[in-house]
Parts: structure tokens; C-alpha cells; sequence
């Protein structure tokens, strides 16, 4: 079995990725393009390509609500044993529209806007890859309402990019399994002890 927990943020764009291609689109389902890569890469615009979504992931932040998760007994062939809780992260994504106009990436940014407002969550058939077996069965999506200023800084980052309209979601929490697992020690006897008779009295029983 591959390894789920080596996967999961690549999943997670993925997953997000064939969301957005089933519902935003221009004139049919399939005619958007969806792409990961840093809005610093070559000008996506290019003359006679099909209109495009970035789908950036831009910082991955420890979800501080979940940090100190205790561990798990877990079942194994060879016994029981303490499993280490998964690292519970927030993604932090950014979506660009490109389009040969400007009226075409704004149709991009309201379709964009409706998904997220009609599908607040990657669930059920919406996780992909390895998703669910690493322990993700609900992912909240929700928009991340930044300042102008912190946008504008978000992009200062990308060298001789100009501001574009874009927008800013976060997934969370994100499940990363961990690998750390402690043997626990089975218990082979207990002893009770049992003091019969009345208040003050001697008696005692193994």
C-alpha cells in the first residue's frame, strides 16, 4: 500500500482541481484549465490558449485548535500499539483567472464564487487519491478575507507580477499521518484487594 501520508497536500490541490473543472467553465464543463504552479512562471496568457484557473498553494499553516491531539491505541498484528495524532494543517490557496479578456476571467472569479458558496467542504467522492485513508473525511472550505494590503503583499512576492484579481480560500483542517508509533505495555495480572467486616476491623481478603 502507498504510502497516503506522502501524498496528502498534493491530494488536496488535486482534489480541488477536479472540483473546479466540473463546475466553472465558460460555455461547457471541461473547457477551464487548472494549473498549480506560482503565479511567477511564465505569463499564462498566451495567445490562442484556453482560459486558465490558479490554483496556488501559498503557505501551509499548523491548525493551532488541533496541535496537541493526543495519540491513539491502535490495533496491530503484533498487539496494540500508540499511535502519534496526524499533524492537523491549514492550506492556504490562492485562485487567479486568466483569460485573452477580461470579461472572461470575471466569469471565471463569479463561477469561482459560487462552488465555494454551494460546496463549503471536499467530502465523499471529492476526496481524491489518498485522501481518505490518511484520515480525511470532511476538509471545510472557506474564503479567507485578507486586507488589500496583505493581498498586495501576498503578490509583492512574485517578482515583476503585476496585482490581479484573485481570491483566497482555506482548506482545514488537513490530516498528515505521522509515522511515530509506541509499544504498549499489555497488562498480564491484576490484583484486588478486599477489606471485609466493619469500620476499624482487620479483615482482609486477596
Amino acid at each position: 500500500m502507498a504510502d497516503v501520508s506522502a501524498t496528502v497536500l498534493r491530494d488536496v490541490s488535486t482534489s480541488l482541481a477536479a472540483l473546479i473543472r466540473a463546475h466553472v467553465f465558460v460555455e461547457h464543463p471541461g473547457d477551464v484549465d487548472v494549473e498549480f504552479h506560482s503565479p511567477s512562471a511564465d505569463d499564462p496568457v498566451k495567445q490562442g490558449r484556453r482560459p486558465l484557473i490558479l490554483v496556488y498553494l501559498y503557505r501551509v499553516a499548523e491548525n493551532p485548535y488541533l496541535r496537541n491531539a493526543p495519540p491513539e491505541l491502535v490495533r496491530t498484528p503484533k498487539g496494540f500499539v500508540r499511535q502519534a495524532a496526524p499533524v492537523a494543517v491549514d492550506l492556504l490557496y490562492m485562485m487567479v483567472a486568466y483569460a485573452q479578456n477580461p470579461e472572461t476571467e470575471l466569469i471565471l472569479i463569479d463561477g469561482l464564487k459560487r462552488l465555494f458558496a454551494d460546496v463549503p467542504a471536499l467530502e465523499g467522492d471529492a476526496l481524491k487519491g489518498g485522501l481518505r485513508e490518511a484520515g480525511n473525511v470532511r476538509i471545510g472550505l472557506a474564503p479567507d478575507d485578507l486586507t488589500l494590503d496583505q493581498i498586495h503583499q501576498v503578490w509583492a512576492s512574485f517578482p515583476n507580477k503585476g496585482y490581479r484579481l484573485s481570491l483566497f480560500y482555506v482548506a482545514s483542517p488537513v490530516l498528515i499521518p505521522r509515522a511515530t508509533r509506541e509499544p504498549v505495555d499489555r497488562v498480564l495480572e491484576v490484583q484486588t484487594r478486599v477489606r471485609i467486616g466493619a469500620p476499624g476491623g482487620s479483615g482482609e481478603r486477596p
